[in-house]
């Protein structure tokens, strides 16, 4: 009966990534300064983007597996707040911050929001 020959452990380089906020981590560790995004005229480095959503992850409360509402406009910070709520093992709802408070207010019951990241005042 033929044997496999061993396998050579994989290094954190070889790993695939398993996460979407791991792909940034990896590529921030190689090219910090490059750009990850750009909104309009400001371009955000990984390094920028990664330093943002750790915080971002820090302020979230310890209930992971919760549901955490998105309500920002599109930039880097929209970005980053998707990558820290990953990060902290949570789930993203986006809201449009340009809809109506009535309808937001309607979509995080609906969603059972538990709580929402916004620039908007709370409606």
């Amino acid at each position: 009966m033929p044997v496999d020959p061993p396998q050579q452990p994989q290094t954190e380089e070889c790993r695939p990534p398993r996460t979407v906020h791991d792909l940034v981590a990896r590529q921030a560790a190689r090219r910090p300064e490059a750009t990850a995004v750009i909104a309009g005229e400001r371009r955000t480095s990984y390094r920028e983007l990664l330093a943002l959503a750790t915080r971002i992850s820090g302020l979230l409360p310890d209930a992971p597996w919760g549901r955490t509402g998105i309500c920002l406009g599109r930039d880097e910070r929209t970005v980053a707040a998707f990558l820290g709520v990953w990060r902290a093992g949570r789930s993203c709802v986006a809201l449009d911050p340009a809809l109506p408070a009535s309808r937001l207010a309607h979509m995080v019951r609906e969603a059972e929001i538990g709580e929402v990241r916004s620039t908007r005042p709370a409606w």
